[in-house]
């Protein structure tokens, strides 16, 4: 008939008298009752339904059985079971063995397809079902456990099978019995687990367990004898290669310590001999400028310029060390505050601009209104550095100050000096921070540098975290430029500072030294100078002096015999309206706000005759004669 589609557009009559439970009853002669039920109840679930088997079955009811059918048996049976039951009102019993007969070959195709496909698996394979036994296994599942031949059969109970596997050992020390409980627990209750085992011929095995929808248990087994065994030489070959590697940090940091205790060596010796060669440097320009008081003749004022300028400059490179030291060995650290940059730009120009002009270079110096993050005298410093050399090498043209806007960090500007000097070649850019390094150029001034001064700023911008940019052509020219950041301007405006006019009166000085030299060349300039001076080598002989003689001003060197500091004399024994200084050439970064507390003034060694004159002559005592 044209009417037997069961697109049921049209339903015969016969079919209108079929209800549910026959379309159940028919699929459950195929599929089984249980997964019929649940197939069944799951379509009623998504379509709102209830299940019952009374009620007529209509055309949705009769395409979902179409349809699960199809999925058992194919399309092409599932649609002549289904029109057989709609014209018949029953099955024909030949029909329906013709038609089962076809979903049992199906089926038996799919399980030879399955049995196929599992043993092309380099895995062993055991499936169970839901009462433990034994229903598919593959060939490699053989050969791994080495089964006698009328032991594995389907139906086989798993358990004796466990059995087996627990009386050869190869299911670890324990009872056999519990190790067959507990391994069909795990399947009964289908609890997925994953273990390795090393058997007694040493192959390692790797099991996996997984339970299966409905009941039953599935059970891969594999060899992974050679993974562990390149896994454990791959380990030893990293472990191995670790221990290189941290034995090679060893020696690394080994020979880094070395070098920092070596460098510290070097600093501690350079900053000590370069402390005791300014004492007698600090002797000699002070006898050099008592003889500058006393010559007469061209000649030898014209010789004595010339031992000025050798002492000035072995002067000049004993500091240089020395900074270089104290940088190196951290007992100098930057001491960082908001820092007008007008102040370094104004002091600068009134610095270099006599020498410039003598020179007939142009010396431009933008001034700006920035504060900057620094340490003042510090910065000074390293800007003095740079405008220094540009006019030791530019025989004409000008040199330039200026400060830019970083491009690389917001809130940092640059400050540069820029020189239309010769210029520095690549590769002697590469050491101009190093010690004693020149730019490979002869002063047209005669000017001799030390090759120290990049070397000191170089140690300073580090430590100040300030980058540093080179820039340079031959023939043309070079620039050096710091990064430094900027910050907001301090509230409290800081007062100005008067200037103290020079005024020589007669004061009756104490000189406290342990070193006679020093001690007669300081008498000597400071009787020239008008003043009466007192000398002592030892506190002793100080107090003495002090006691007797109406002293009326203090000059201290730090350092005396038997390890007694100059500070601790002064506190000791210092009436409070005692002008006093203190002489050293010490670096210690603490000691000039200590004696700033203690109202103590602190002069440098090599002692400069300007600044201890211009000092003496600023004070306000009433001269007194015995």
């Amino acid at each position: 008939s044209p009417h037997t589609s069961t697109d049921l557009t049209y339903l015969p009559h016969d079919a209108a008298r079929l209800k549910v439970g026959d379309l159940f009853a028919l699929a459950k002669r195929i599929t089984g009752e249980q997964p019929t039920t649940q197939a069944f109840e799951n379509f009623c679930e998504q379509n709102h339904l209830t299940l019952n088997p009374n009620s007529i079955a209509n055309g949705m009811w009769w395409r979902f059985t179409e349809q699960y059918l199809a999925g058992i048996i194919g399309a092409a049976s599932a649609r002549t079971l289904l029109t057989t039951a709609m014209i018949n009102n029953g099955l024909a019993l030949g029909q329906v063995a013709n038609i089962l007969d076809q979903a049992s070959q199906w089926q038996r195709f799919n399980q030879n397809l399955l049995m196929t496909m599992i043993d092309h698996m380099t895995q062993g394979v055991s499936v169970v079902d839901k009462n433990m036994c034994l229903v598919a296994w593959n060939n490699q599942y053989l050969k791994l456990f080495g089964y006698p031949k009328d032991l594995v059969y389907v139906g086989c109970p798993i358990a004796d099978l466990i059995r087996y596997n627990a009386e050869r050992g190869e299911c670890g020390p324990g009872s056999v019995e519990e190790h067959v409980r507990k391994r069909l627990h795990w399947m009964k209750v289908g609890s997925a687990h994953e273990f390795e085992r090393i058997r007694k011929d040493g192959r390692v095995i790797q099991m996996r367990g997984n339970p299966i929808a409905g009941g039953g248990f599935v059970t891969t087994f594999a060899d992974i004898t050679a993974f562990r065994a390149n896994e454990a030489v791959l380990e030893a070959r990293v472990k191995d290669r670790t221990q290189q590697l941290a034995d090679a940090l060893t020696e690394q940091q080994l020979a880094r310590e070395q070098a920092d205790m070596a460098n510290m060596s070097k600093s501690r010796f350079i900053a000590a001999a370069s402390h005791d060669l300014l004492q007698p440097m600090h002797a000699a320009r002070l006898f050099s400028t008592v003889l500058e008081q006393s010559i007469s003749t061209e000649e030898d004022r014209q010789t004595l310029q010339q031992l000025d300028r050798a002492l000035y400059g072995a002067e000049s490179m004993l500091s240089a060390l020395l900074d270089i030291a104290r940088l190196e060995g951290g007992t100098i650290q930057p001491k960082r505050q908001p820092y007008p940059l007008h102040d370094l730009l104004s002091d600068l120009e009134l610095q270099f601009k006599s020498i410039a002009a003598q020179r007939n270079i142009s010396l431009k110096v933008h001034d700006v209104s920035f504060w900057i993050d620094t340490d003042p005298q510090w910065i000074r410093r390293i800007i003095q550095n740079f405008v220094s050399n540009a006019l030791r090498y530019t025989a004409k043209g000008r040199v330039v100050v200026g400060v830019l806007r970083s491009a690389q960090q917001s809130g940092h500007i640059r400050i540069g000096v820029w020189d239309t000097g010769p210029g520095i070649a690549e590769e002697q850019r590469i050491k101009l921070f190093q010690e004693f390094e020149r730019c490979g150029h002869l002063s047209p001034w005669g000017e001799q540098g030390l090759g120290l001064g990049l070397a000191i700023v170089q140690r300073m911008t580090g430590l100040l975290n300030y980058p540093v940019h080179v820039y340079s052509e031959l023939g043309k020219g070079s620039c050096f430029m710091i990064e430094v950041p900027i910050v907001e301007p301090p509230k409290v405006a800081t007062p100005a500072v008067q200037a103290v006019p020079l005024k020589t009166k007669a004061y009756r000085i104490l000189c406290l030294d342990n070193d006679e030299t020093i001690l007669e060349g300081m008498s000597s300039l400071l009787g020239r100078w008008g003043y009466q001076v007192f000398k002592a080598t030892e506190p002793e002989q100080a107090l003495e002096i002090i006691q007797k003689e109406n002293i009326q001003v203090w000059l201290i060197d730090q350092h005396l015999n038997h390890n007694q500091l100059g500070v601790d004399f002064i506190t000791q024994n210092r009436q409070e309206d005692v002008p006093v200084a203190l002489i050293t050439a010490d670096s210690h970064p603490e000691l000039p706000q200590q004696l700033k507390e203690l109202n103590i003034v602190l002069l440098k060694k090599p002692l400069k005759p300007a600044s201890l004159r211009a000092w003496l002559s600023g004070l306000k005592i009433a001269s007194t004669t015995d």
